[in-house]
């Protein structure tokens, strides 16, 4: 995440400052990860990064984020009307961005073809002001639910509008496995192995973002289409038991190179 605020600060000091900031994290990930005879990162972009500051990719492996196998025969019901649903706490500061960025930019177009249409946040609100979020009225802030996964599942799309932050999202690949339809930035999808257009649907513009979100509320063909992909996606790629699988062979060679060294 800090080496993404190197390309989005906005003046030269609030660059400087956060490239410093950078140059002493990469610092550190070297010095701690040189030791290492093996070091897992959850993207290829993230091994890519550590590789640019002079880690030896050879020493890094991928090891995905992932959804549980269950998750892929839960049944679903959407919800009527149809709503939207973005599961992520907005006190992590790249969730609450995206809230903002969603409601004030994307919602108007999205409720002027689809008035009846309401977006879902999850998760935990802490003291922020939610009052003063724009378009407020359009937004449910549910905060902590005993079933995140019954309030995916029965929404009719998952919308991942982040803007910022590392990594990759646990909220895409929980809601392909629980079959819910996804349309999400490059930056929210980045990381994982899906094509958008298949397992999920990509925009970055508002009016992008805004058109391919009522593109699956419209066309239930198009959601269902999106939902199996998503699904058969995962089960082939992404679930606990076949990251654990791969996690585990990766393990045990790294210990037989050892033995031999």
């Amino acid at each position: 995440q800090i080496r993404n605020q190197v390309d989005r600060a906005e003046s030269w000091p609030q660059r400087a400052r956060v490239q410093l900031t950078w140059w002493k994290q990469a610092r550190y990930l070297k010095r701690l990860i040189e030791p290492m005879r093996v070091t897992t990162v959850a993207s290829a972009r993230e091994r890519e990064v550590l590789a640019e500051i002079g880690v030896d990719p050879e020493r890094v492996h991928v090891v995905p984020n992932g959804a549980a196998g269950a998750d892929l025969e839960r049944p679903r019901a959407v919800a009527e009307p149809p709503r939207l649903i973005y599961p992520g706490a907005i006190t992590y500061a790249p969730n609450l961005e995206a809230v903002v960025w969603f409601l004030t930019a994307v919602m108007p177009r999205v409720r002027a073809a689809r008035p009846d249409i309401e977006l879902w946040v999850t998760g935990d609100t802490g003291d922020l002001p939610v009052d003063r979020i724009p378009n407020r009225e359009w937004a449910r802030f549910t905060g902590r639910l005993p079933d995140v996964k019954a309030a995916v599942g029965d929404s009719a799309v998952t919308v991942v509008p982040l803007l910022a932050g590392g990594g990759t999202r646990l909220k895409v690949l929980e809601s392909m496995a629980l079959g819910t339809p996804v349309v999400s930035t490059t930056k929210g999808a980045e990381g994982l192995d899906v094509e958008p257009g298949v397992h999920l649907l990509a925009a970055d513009a508002a009016d992008d973002f805004a058109d391919r979100v009522l593109e699956v509320v419209n066309d239930p063909a198009r959601a269902a289409a999106l939902s199996t992909a998503g699904r058969e996606r995962v089960r082939a790629r992404y679930t606990w038991d076949v990251i654990g699988n791969d996690f585990c062979d990766m393990v045990a060679r790294a210990v037989a190179a050892g033995e031999r060294t």
